[in-house]
């Protein structure tokens, strides 16, 4: 018999192994156990995994979030604002790595080939794109850009 997976630790193994490494190389510090911020140029830029609301025992996704801002905020409410002097822009990182918005599926890859995927569309896709936006007409040009759709 099948032991079912356990896609929560699964998630949590990928942040710690795979994504958080791969972030703190490229100079993002962790701000929690799913965020990470940096530094580069006249702006902030933040990553952060946002698990899927229909996230269960069963089944388990996350989607990759990148936004901008001008200033670093002093609070978790203070970076979800909407205060036009701190925010820049922010998207989906799936439309950079596959063209629309990409949830990862855990169910649909052993942990092996997600980790591999993922620091793929990190290291190949991602960082090289945010290195590329240290201002905040590249920040606003970066989120408004679509990757052809991969399939």
């Amino acid at each position: 018999m099948d032991t079912p997976r356990d896609f929560k630790a699964e998630f949590k193994q990928l942040l710690r192994h795979t994504i958080a490494p791969t972030l703190k190389a490229a100079g993002f510090e962790a701000k929690g156990q799913q965020s990470f911020r940096r530094p580069l140029g006249e702006v902030f830029q933040y990553l952060t995994c946002e698990g899927s609301r229909s996230n269960g025992k069963d089944s388990f996704g996350f989607a990759g979030n990148l936004s901008f801002q001008r200033l670093a905020p002093a609070t978790l409410a203070d970076f979800w604002c909407d205060d036009p002097a701190m925010w820049i822009a922010g998207g989906r990182m799936g439309y950079l790595t596959h063209g629309l918005e990409h949830w990862y599926r855990l169910a649909m890859h052993s942990p092996q080939d997600l980790a591999a995927l993922v620091a793929h569309d990190l290291t190949q896709i991602v960082l090289p794109r945010l290195a590329a936006a240290a201002t905040a007409s590249e920040a606003r040009a970066l989120i408004e850009y679509r990757a052809p759709i991969r399939r």
